[in-house]
């Protein structure tokens, strides 16, 4: 018979899942560095990839059980470190939408869900003109100015491929940065010399040698690894991470039953789940975790993993979260719901309606204080980049 969690036990474990349950980023053996953490998520969302280095970091530092911006700053150094030494790279390794994502996964994510990411790839060249002796001719450049170690800011190659006679029409620029990466030519990796964003490297030297996965089991690997990140998650959520069909999306999850992932039934909703990473906590952690204040970065994988998220974030303030248009605002997180906006710049958190009860005044004064300070602390130690 399929088990049935509450939605408060299905919020609680995928705050474990995500590595956002202080009790649970803590248990002995978790590898806290962020490509590990990268790892046990598998991608993360980074088209602000301040945000996204900030959610790698606070992820860091929950594992640590650090506070302070002294921690916090040595959080940063170790993700900038990563990013340096090529264990963490920013690149699209599905559904189109760029992540930050341990080196060793992109490979076989992006054999797996880059054709579909590309199937829109030769109508898109038609609107912008874009021919593929174009896409040809850039690639050619690159691969000269690149191979062998060499490595250019996003600026610097729009900068070199028009010096060497690539016209770049309106739209140009990022698509073909794009097109680069999801091919797999290129890779957004080590932070640039001058701290302003990461350069491009060859992926082909830059990642490390793999063997290909047969489909059936990176798919099978994907619904272990996804689970394990973000679960509980119904096919659908899984399909629409990916940017995979609904079929695959369901063959990986049924896949990965092999491997330890149970179907549990959530308000009335098939999700799967990976019990053995859901170990009881220790005596009295449940409550003050509950109580913990979190202050998430915009794009965080605590909404952006999952089509239905609603037992985060209450549907009726979802367009306070999240724009029409795609834009993410960062968020108060208590007990694993969204209680209100954080507004970054202004040191503040705007509470969303209905939601008082569940922010109390107290979590606004230390605690906000606290994780504020971190994150300052943080950004401070990666200018250019945080």
């Amino acid at each position: 018979m399929t088990a049935v969690l509450s939605c408060a036990e299905a919020r609680r474990a995928r705050m474990r899942a995500l590595g956002l349950l202080p009790s649970a980023a803590r248990t002995p053996g978790a590898d806290p560095r962020p490509a590990a953490v990268a790892g046990r998520l598998l991608a993360v969302q980074a088209q602000d990839l301040p945000q996204a280095l900030w959610a790698l970091g606070l992820r860091v530092l929950l594992a640590q059980g650090d506070e302070g911006q002294e921690a916090a700053a040595a959080a940063a150094e170790a993700v900038r470190q990563a990013l340096a030494d090529g264990s963490l790279v920013r690149s699209w390794p599905m559904r189109g939408t760029v992540h930050l994502l341990a080196a060793e996964d992109l490979g076989w994510l992006q054999d797996l869900a880059g054709p579909r990411a590309l199937a829109g790839w030769p109508r898109r060249r038609g609107v912008l003109g874009l021919e593929m002796a174009d896409y040809d001719r850039a690639e050619e450049l690159t691969r000269a100015l690149l191979g062998g170690g060499g490595r250019i800011g996003r600026a610097g190659l729009l900068s070199f491929w028009t010096e060497n006679g690539l016209e770049l029409r309106t739209g140009w620029s990022y698509h073909l940065v794009w097109a680069l990466c999801q091919n797999g030519v290129t890779v957004f990796g080590p932070p640039s010399p001058d701290g302003r964003g990461l350069d491009l490297v060859l992926a082909e030297e830059w990642l490390p040698r793999r063997a290909p996965l047969e489909r059936d089991v990176a798919l099978r690997t994907l619904g272990r690894r996804a689970v394990a990140g973000h679960g509980p998650v119904t096919g659908a959520d899984l399909s629409w991470w990916t940017g995979l069909t609904r079929r695959d999306a369901r063959l990986a999850l049924t896949l990965a039953e092999e491997d330890g992932l149970e179907r549990v039934v959530v308000d009335g909703t098939e999700h799967w789940w990976d019990p053995g990473s859901q170990a009881d906590d220790s005596a009295g952690t449940g409550r003050s975790d509950g109580e913990q204040l979190l202050l998430l970065p915009a794009f965080d994988e605590h909404l952006l993993g999952y089509r239905d998220r609603s037992l985060q974030l209450d549907p009726a303030h979802a367009s306070a979260v999240m724009t029409s248009n795609g834009i993410a605002r960062a968020t108060a997180v208590v007990g694993g719901r969204v209680v209100g906006v954080w507004r970054q710049r202004e040191g503040r958190v705007d509470v969303l309606p209905g939601e008082d009860a569940a922010l109390p005044p107290h979590l606004l004064g230390a605690p906000f204080a606290q994780r504020a300070e971190q994150f300052d602390g943080f950004r401070a130690a990666l200018p250019g980049l945080g």
